[in-house]
């Protein structure tokens, strides 16, 4: 091997040595400036071994050197530049055999790869760095490489890396390849890290995912209007939605306008003008005309989009089908205009009720007084004459309750009590009720011959139902005819049948037959009745899980039946149970007091005049709730009657004011109201009264009512 040796050197040793080859530099002086000179001696001996000199060559190296100076410090600056870089800056020389070999690598290499990066003139391997890349990246990474390196073109591939220490990583790698005189090629090439970058993308790919998802779950389509062209994009579901195929190629918006229906034409361009003019958002509903001649209707949301300059240069939205829920919200209108409706029926008819419940109890409340007056009886054509203003009153005071049944039936405002109930022994007591009216009509009452037969049914509506059907076969029965009444039953459901001997009707009458004051002509022939009871009737039944039919021969009469489901026998009560009574005011003293809370003149005096027959109840009057209040606090009282439509407050209102003071709280008081309102009737017995009385009285039965309660 040779020696490098300075300039001033001598060639001695070299002898002594006997090196074979010498490698000398020196710098030499010139008119051009120092050079570099690299000079190479080969001692030369004789055939007896001695020194005969040196025979050599001197070459000009500068300007190699200042090649290898220059590469060496272009490398400590690429250094230097790849340590400010965020990212790896590589160079491998990529063979035939498809071998790698690291050139340079960055220090970046450390933090990305967990690799140490290649020394300067290190040949490292890049193996490893391959092997780092995910299994299922690595042979689509690896075959773009070979395909790039075959057409000299650049590479440019995103892949996940799996870092030793790090969670897994997005790479992304540019190079450009250049051809190596001695085969292969050399790539020179840069790598970063764009995980976040990635991790974004692919978070608004899902977004997207999840918004076309959603979008096509909703019907919901895309519209772009380009306002410099005038044309009109759709996407998929948007195309769908005005019934066009898809692909379909833009269009002109005056197209889009003419698929309109023509009655929405014009709001429809008002809006998006409007919306244009005062970049403001594009809100509406709008019925289009599709191909196959439906018309659904689109909402439409959508807002403007600007260009560099702030001007409109765009329309962007969104456009759904609400054919549906169109007709769900124009179905929920209704439902509540009805339901509003039907309030407003119920609140005139409960004040209607009202108002002539209150003139009417003091017309049939007087004239019970004057035809049960012993002490001045009245002569018998002013009694004659007295007992039909009685039947006029009581006529208009069944009317007034049918109305009022009906309303209550249709907002469902009663309450029944499913309980046993004995056919048998609710028929026997209507007929007793109802015999009176029988033998004034000249109509025998035929009684079912049977047992007891019970049903699971409400006891009250159960006898309303057969007075009802009792005292139609009594109406509309011939001369001396018959009314049958039959019970059968079987192990699903009893029946209860009445059978008159009647005109009968015809298919058509019977088709008609409940309808609301529809008489089928019973009003020409002065025949009492509003038309509604048989109405009233079939919803009872219903509503108890019954049902209520008719079979009718014109000329042989009709037969109403009643079903109802079976029900077991009532359980007797015990004998103490039934002989047991509570008193439900204590009869400390003789003489009863009993203060009426009551505003209206009239009431007041026929209550007062009711009291005269009975001279150890002690009746006082107060005008007002206020002025009531105060005379309980100071005064004692058996019994409290109280109007519930009161000038200074309602009945409600003065209840729960006694009910919660200690004082006054064991109090028994009574409602006396005009108002039959079912639901007024809860409220008053929910908020603590004793009992509900409604006007126009029944003298006899308050007076009755007034001794359980005074004793």
């Amino acid at each position: 091997m040779g020696q490098t040796l300075g300039s001033g050197h001598t060639f001695h040793s070299l002898l002594r040595q006997r090196q074979h080859i010498t490698r000398v530099v020196t710098d030499k002086m010139t008119p051009r400036g120092a050079l570099q000179i690299s000079r190479s001696a080969v001692p030369v001996f004789d055939g007896a071994g001695r020194f005969a000199g040196y025979r050599g060559t001197a070459r000009d190296v500068t300007a190699h050197i200042a090649a290898e100076r220059q590469t060496h410090a272009q490398a400590r600056l690429l250094a230097k530049l790849s340590s400010q870089v965020p990212g790896v800056i590589f160079q491998f020389r990529h063979f035939a055999d498809n071998t790698i070999h690291s050139l340079y690598a960055s220090d970046a290499c450390r933090e990305m790869f967990g690799l140490e990066p290649p020394s300067e003139g290190q040949v490292g391997d890049p193996t490893a760095v391959c092997r780092a890349i995910h299994p299922e990246d690595q042979p689509s990474a690896q075959q773009s490489l070979i395909d790039a390196a075959r057409s000299l073109s650049p590479w440019h591939r995103e892949f996940r890396l799996l870092h030793p220490e790090r969670a897994e990583r997005w790479l992304e790698v540019r190079a450009m390849p250049e051809a190596h005189p001695n085969g292969g090629v050399v790539w020179h090439g840069f790598a970063a890290d764009v995980t976040a970058r990635k991790e974004t993308e692919l978070a608004l790919r899902r977004s997207e995912q999840r918004w076309n998802m959603a979008a096509a779950g909703a019907g919901i389509g895309i519209a772009h209007l380009d306002v410099g062209t005038g044309l009109m994009t759709l996407d998929a579901i948007a195309a769908a939605n005005h019934g066009l195929a898809y692909p379909i190629a833009p269009f002109p918006v005056d197209q889009w306008f003419a698929t309109i229906v023509e009655a929405d034409q014009d709001a429809t361009r008002a809006v998006i003008a409007k919306a244009m003019a005062s970049r403001s958002m594009i809100e509406t509903r709008a019925r289009v005309m599709r191909p196959d001649g439906s018309r659904p209707t689109l909402e439409i949301l959508a807002h403007c989009t600007y260009n560099s300059a702030g001007d409109v240069n765009g329309i962007l939205g969104t456009c759904r089908d609400v054919t549906h829920q169109e007709v769900h919200e124009q179905l929920r209108r209704d439902k509540e205009s009805a339901e509003r409706a039907s309030r407003a029926k119920t609140e005139f008819l409960s004040r209607v009720s009202h108002e002539l419940r209150t003139p009417l109890n003091g017309i049939l409340g007087f004239a019970q007084l004057m035809a049960l007056d012993r002490a001045q009886p009245l002569a018998n054509e002013q009694a004659r004459r007295l007992d039909s203003v009685l039947h006029a009153g009581r006529h208009l005071l069944a009317l007034i309750d049918d109305v009022l049944n009906l309303a209550r039936i249709e907002q469902e405002d009663f309450a029944l009590q499913q309980s046993p109930v004995d056919l048998m022994a609710s028929t026997t007591l209507c007929m007793g009720l109802i015999r009176p009216m029988a033998d004034d009509a000249g109509v025998r009452l035929v009684a079912p011959a049977t047992g007891p037969l019970w049903s699971k049914a409400d006891a009250r509506a159960v006898e309303q139902v057969i007075i009802n059907l009792l005292s139609n076969a009594i109406k509309y029965n011939r001369p001396d005819g018959e009314v049958v009444v039959a019970l059968t039953g079987d192990a699903l459901q009893v029946q209860l049948t009445v059978t008159d001997q009647g005109d009968g009707l015809s298919e058509e009458q019977q088709t008609q037959l409940f309808q609301p004051f529809n008489r089928l002509g019973a009003e020409q022939r002065r025949v009492e009745g509003t038309g509604l009871g048989l109405v009233i009737a079939r919803a009872l039944a219903s509503a108890m899980g019954g049902r209520l039919t008719v079979r009718s021969q014109v000329g042989v009469g009709s037969s109403f039946s009643l079903s109802l489901p079976v029900g077991a026998p009532a359980t007797p009560l015990a004998p103490a149970a039934l002989s047991a009574e509570v008193p439900i005011a204590a009869a400390s003293r003789s003489r009863k007091r009993v203060l009426y809370i009551e505003d209206e003149p009239l009431n007041q005096l026929l209550m007062q005049e009711l009291f005269k027959a009975r001279p150890q109840w002690e009746l006082d009057v107060a005008p007002d709730g206020t002025s009531g209040l105060a005379r309980i606090a100071s005064e004692t009282f058996d019994l409290v009657l109280i109007d519930m439509n009161l000038p200074d407050m309602s009945g409600l209102s003065l209840i729960k004011a006694l009910r919660n003071d200690a004082h006054t709280a064991p109090l028994h008081c009574i409602a006396l109201s005009a108002d039959a309102m079912q639901s007024q009737i809860e409220a008053a017995m929910a908020a603590g009264y004793n009992a509900y009385w409604t006007k126009p009285i029944h003298v006899a039965r308050v007076l009755e009512d007034l001794e359980k309660v005074l004793g």
